[in-house]
This record gives structure tokens, C-alpha cells and sequence, in this order.
């Protein structure tokens, strides 16, 4: 895996400690540490960075309703290809609020 985009990883890792992380912050984060050439997708290398964080046991993944924040009850793999698939219906990169969130456990079960 490139390194650069682990580091991109372990600083949104570092951020989900302390915050909810948008999955529209992913495609951000890449511009940080990728020079990519014009049109290039930032999905591919996105989903690299969800896949890093999603194997990580202490972070979940959910979504916002009604102001609350509720995990997925996925495996790993399976809110991988929901994200992924979820992506793809949208039809662009995600902006705020889109598809889902990442955070630290033990920072969720703090802030409920």
C-alpha cells in the first residue's frame, strides 16, 4: 500500500479519537499527501483509507438521524461495500452528512 496514503489514514484514525469523521473528509485528506494528475478519481484511494479505518476494531462506522449518531451493525467487509456501493449511487464525491461516519469507540460512547 502507498504510504502516503496510510499516513492519510493514521491522521483521520488520530481525528476519530477526538470527533466524528465524515467519509467526505476522505477525498480532502488525499489532496494532503497525493499529488494526483487532473481527473483522476479520488474514490479508489478514498476507499483505501475506509478500509484502513474500518479494520481498525476501535473504530465504528454509522450515520446521523435525528441528531444521534447510530453504528452500522456490519462486519468490517460488509459496511465496506455499503459505503463503496452507496458511492456509486450517489454519483459523486460525498459531500457533509453523506452515506456515513467514522469515530473511536470509546469517544462515541463519551459524547451520547
Amino acid at each position: 500500500m502507498d504510504p502516503r496514503i496510510v499516513e492519510a489514514a493514521k491522521d483521520l484514525r488520530r481525528e476519530c479519537a477526538e470527533d466524528y469523521v465524515g467519509l467526505w473528509c476522505l477525498p480532502s485528506q488525499i489532496l494532503h499527501y497525493v499529488k494526483l494528475p487532473p481527473g483522476v478519481e479520488r474514490k479508489a484511494l478514498s476507499l483505501e483509507i475506509a478500509q484502513q479505518l474500518l479494520s481498525d476494531p476501535d473504530i465504528i462506522v454509522g450515520q446521523f438521524h435525528k441528531l444521534e449518531f447510530q453504528p452500522w451493525n456490519l462486519s468490517a467487509r460488509n459496511s465496506y461495500d455499503r459505503i463503496s456501493r452507496e458511492w456509486d449511487a450517489l454519483g459523486k464525491e460525498p459531500g457533509l452528512g453523506d452515506i456515513c461516519w467514522f469515530t473511536e469507540n470509546a469517544f462515541h460512547l463519551t459524547n451520547r
